[in-house]
């Protein structure tokens, strides 16, 4: 649309320009202040004289350049208004589109509490699967965030939280009230599912996907591999045993990552046409998770969902006690280190007690300390 307003500013710019030239010189050319052609400036002069003394009609065919002279002197001036017009519009679209993110809110679908052994692994191998299973220490509350994205392009929903009636596992339980889930806390901001461009899932685990059915009608994301992963006979297996299941409506738009490289990430998918929403690969916690990066100008919001549970766990590349991919869980955290070290950005994980704090304070995390603290709580695979 600007380069639309810049053509049209363009060609009255030059009209405009170009009829004023044209005016000032048959002005100058009237008075006899530029001198082409002395017999002619002097043959309008005569006429002009004769035309007082009742020669109208040779009047009338001496001075027609003149009346034309001045319709072009206005419409130059109109054109040169627009242009200006124009200029401004074009300032105040580029203004508009370089911020092209509103706002970015949170909530959190109640709390839930998880094995001390899933939340930071003790062990490796075998083992570390086992410990989620025996441990009997929990960890404290954490929170089960859903990501309100507001675009010139429509609102995103980022992960859909728990429900209320969400069944115990062996290694985690929550407590949800009904008005803590998804569609209550969107209605209580004043936004419908009927509001929602899309929804996107970060990965297919139930605290992060079970309150999809807020979103019936609308448009899911979800990156093709772990759709792929959740239709093996494997995983439905493990989901019935969990309680959980994805319901037969749930036909998600599958995310193809591009060989478009965003810092440090070779592949990315632009969910937004300015980029200004993208999904890059965070493998590890699950074969195919994504995170979302949200840049507004030279700001970066990156919304990790378990790539790390936490801002410490990301800090000390501390994985957890249930991805089946530890060391593609480490390349993810040191990918998302090396995109802080370029770009100033918030982290933003679903579990993190203090994620709330860091989006309203806009509290950036600092990359020297990811890449000091590398290997502090390292544990192999």
């Amino acid at each position: 649309m600007a380069w639309v307003f810049f053509m049209c500013g363009l060609g009255s710019a030059a009209y405009g320009s170009g009829g004023l030239v044209v005016c000032q010189t048959w002005r100058l050319l009237s008075q006899g202040l530029y001198v082409p052609d002395r017999q002619h400036v002097f043959t309008i002069k005569t006429s002009r004289r004769e035309g007082a003394k009742g020669h109208r009609g040779q009047a009338n065919r001496s001075l027609w350049p003149f009346a034309v002279v001045e319709h072009i002197d206005r419409v130059a001036i109109c054109c040169l208004t627009w242009c200006a017009w124009v200029f401004i519009i074009i300032v105040n679209i580029h203004l508009q589109t370089k911020g092209s993110i509103m706002r970015i809110q949170a909530f959190s679908t109640g709390k839930g509490y998880v094995k001390e052994a899933m939340w930071r692994a003790r062990r490796s191998g075998v083992a570390r699967h086992l410990d989620t299973f025996t441990d009997r220490r929990w960890s404290e509350a954490i929170p089960i965030y859903v990501w309100v994205i507001e675009h010139d392009e429509g609102i995103f929903v980022v992960d859909t939280g728990e429900r209320a009636d969400a069944p115990h596992a062996p290694f985690a339980r929550f407590e949800i009230a009904p008005e803590q889930e998804v569609g209550p806390q969107l209605a209580a901001l004043g936004i419908t599912p009927a509001d929602v461009r899309a929804v996107i899932l970060t990965h297919l685990h139930g605290d992060h996907m079970d309150g999809m059915a807020t979103f019936a009608n609308n448009t899911f994301l979800v990156g093709r591999e772990e759709w792929q992963d959740t239709q093996k006979l494997s995983q439905r297996l493990i989901f019935r045993a969990l309680g959980q299941q994805i319901p037969s409506w749930f036909q998600p738009q599958l995310v193809d990552l591009r060989p478009e490289p965003l810092g440090p990430f070779p592949r990315s998918f632009a969910v937004t046409r300015d980029g200004a929403i993208t999904l890059v690969p965070t493998p590890g916690h699950t074969r195919g998770h994504l995170s979302v990066v949200v840049r507004d100008g030279d700001l970066s919001y990156f919304l990790a969902g378990d790539a790390a549970y936490t801002e410490r766990h990301l800090l000390e590349r501390q994985i957890d006690g249930v991805g089946f991919y530890p060391q593609d869980a480490r390349r993810s955290m040191d990918q998302i280190a090396a995109y802080m070290a370029l770009h100033p950005t918030i982290f933003l994980p679903s579990h993190d007690p203090d994620a709330g704090r860091r989006l309203r304070e806009r509290a950036i995390t600092t990359p020297v300390a990811a890449g000091a603290a590398y290997g502090a709580g390292k544990i192999a695979a």
